[in-house]
């Protein structure tokens, strides 16, 4: 059993629940499409499709194998999640009984399924046909079924429904980028209200058809695969199989009008359509946020193909909690990370920094896996985000993590900043820097740059340059390393800072003077 501890809750689950916010029933939008529109499409993978009807006919069926393996209302399922519709039915399944699905990704690791596996306690966990047997030899401690099993033939699908929408019921795991991952567990209830504000926000409608390529098992992937298109009745379309020319296929033939992610993956469909001379694709909105955003990709997708850009602001923990107004100029859509939907507060300035953003409201999770990790993560009644925030008015602007800084001589340095600065720069083509402990200062920057071909850097070039671009002295990296490849990513397609520092060892660097010796 799952028992979020909700230490951040105090009087606001009576205000939640008397507001509306947290309605004690919830009908299941699935089930209910499928009795007044059984027709209408609801779910299209590489290998499958599904209409409202067949996906709840799907869903039953899948239920009934739950319960004749003796799965549990409250009981913990790890599900091993691809960009595939039988994921997206076997979740709807585990949340019918009343059970809690814990995602994974089907990328993840052995280590990242194993503290799924070992925190949850589950005795049962569910993955594709395909990587099955991989997955039960590496994890023989529970019992493994696929997703594509069907019920017996004396069998009736479960069409009943024994979730609980204020109780535990999905748990995402942060990206790890700069630690161990967190299980951060949601109720029905907070991820329905992150996904009416994400829908009303972006004016989504029913005719509306999601472009998910965000893994199913990110937070970004329940909101629009698993709650927003069946809340709208609109179509998710997911794609498994990235590659520009056969996803910008899909976007085409699938006529997807909205996505929601990275910019990276925008960018790459943008330059498929530049180099098929193609001057109009189905996109209608695309939601991206992040402290990097390529801001001339965007204005190129408003001005070029008519794609309305809006930022947004959120992470596992808080959901989707600001964004830009319709009404803003393009300029602060793509500077700002917007106002705080309905029923979300902000707030800046915590009692460990007077920088950090603090977010609360009924789309806020219930509290993490391991309780552990609830000690200084909330102040109060409000989440720390471990963001710097600034408020501009209403609107809200990021301006780096906390853990995303470089403390010199007990000067904090954005990581941000440099980062930003060194992209702009004619002979980069991407950029990350990082924090190395230093025994004289405390830490020093390091800056790993991916040149441009052909081009040989050295630390007293891009010293030069940085200057120019307005970086202070102090903010100057004292180490540079020259990366050949892409830099490490998470799943989610951020860049995995812990990963970055481990892999710099051995490659081609620089020092300033006062390091070389």
């Amino acid at each position: 059993m799952i028992n979020a501890t909700a230490p951040h809750l105090g009087d606001n689950e009576r205000t939640y629940r008397t507001n509306g916010a947290w309605p004690d029933q919830v009908a299941d939008p699935v089930a209910t499409l499928a009795s007044q529109d059984p027709d209408r499409p609801a779910l299209v993978g590489r290998q499958e499709r599904f209409d409202y009807g067949g996906l709840e006919r799907a869903i039953g069926e899948f239920a009934s194998v739950l319960l004749t393996k003796g799965v549990r209302a409250g009981e913990a399922v790890v599900l091993t999640a691809a960009n595939e519709c039988r994921s997206v039915i076997a979740f709807h399944a585990v949340r019918r009984i009343g059970s809690v699905c814990v995602l994974v990704s089907d990328h993840a690791g052995p280590a990242e399924t194993a503290l799924a596996l070992e925190r949850t306690e589950a005795r049962l966990a569910i993955g594709p046909a395909r990587l099955l047997g991989q997955l039960s030899d590496r994890h023989p401690s529970v019992e493994w079924l696929s997703c594509e099993e069907r019920m017996a033939e004396d069998s009736e699908p479960f069409m009943g429904n024994h979730s609980a929408p204020n109780s535990p019921a999905v748990v995402v795991f942060t990206s790890g980028s700069t630690s161990l991952p967190k299980g951060v567990v949601h109720s029905t209830n907070t991820l329905r209200v992150a996904a009416r504000n994400y829908i009303e926000a972006a004016g989504l409608a029913s005719s509306d058809v999601f472009l998910l390529i965000s893994p199913l098992s990110s937070v970004t992937g329940v909101l629009q695969a698993l709650f927003m298109a069946p809340m709208l009745g609109a179509c998710a379309v997911l794609e498994d199989q990235w590659g520009d020319a056969q996803t910008f296929d899909l976007l085409v033939a699938e006529q997807a009008t909205f996505y929601g992610g990275p910019d990276v993956v925008l960018r790459r469909l943008l330059d498929e359509a530049a180099r098929r001379g193609v001057t109009s694709v189905p996109l209608r909105a695309v939601s991206v946020g992040g402290a990097l955003l390529d801001k001339v990709l965007l204005r190129r997708a408003e001005a070029t193909y008519g794609i309305f850009v809006m930022r947004a602001y959120g992470s596992s923990e808080a959901p989707f909690s600001t964004t830009t107004p319709h009404t803003a100029g393009l300029e602060d859509r793509l500077d700002l990370d917007g106002r705080p939907n309905t029923g979300v507060e902000v707030r800046i300035g915590s009692q460990a920094d007077e920088s950090e953003c603090l977010i609360r409201g009924p789309h806020l999770f219930l509290g993490y896996l391991d309780p552990s990790d609830n000690d200084g993560a909330f102040e109060s009644d409000w989440f720390r985000t471990g963001d710097i925030g600034v408020l501009h008015g209403e609107q809200l602007k990021i301006v780096g993590r906390l853990k995303e800084i470089v403390i010199r001589n007990g000067i904090k340095l954005s990581i941000h900043a440099v980062e930003e600065a060194a992209l702009g720069l004619s002979f980069v083509k991407d950029a990350a820097a990082f924090g190395r402990p230093d025994e004289e200062t405390g830490e020093h920057l390091v800056l790993a740059l991916r040149p441009t071909e052909g081009v040989s850097l050295n630390l007293e070039t891009v010293v030069d340059a940085l200057l120019e671009r307005g970086i202070t002295k102090r903010q100057l990296p004292e180490e540079l390393i020259i990366w050949d490849e892409p830099f490490p990513k998470t799943v989610t397609e951020k860049l995995n800072r812990a990963a970055l520092a481990e892999q710099s060892m051995g490659r081609r660097r620089q020092f300033a003077s006062r390091l070389e010796s």
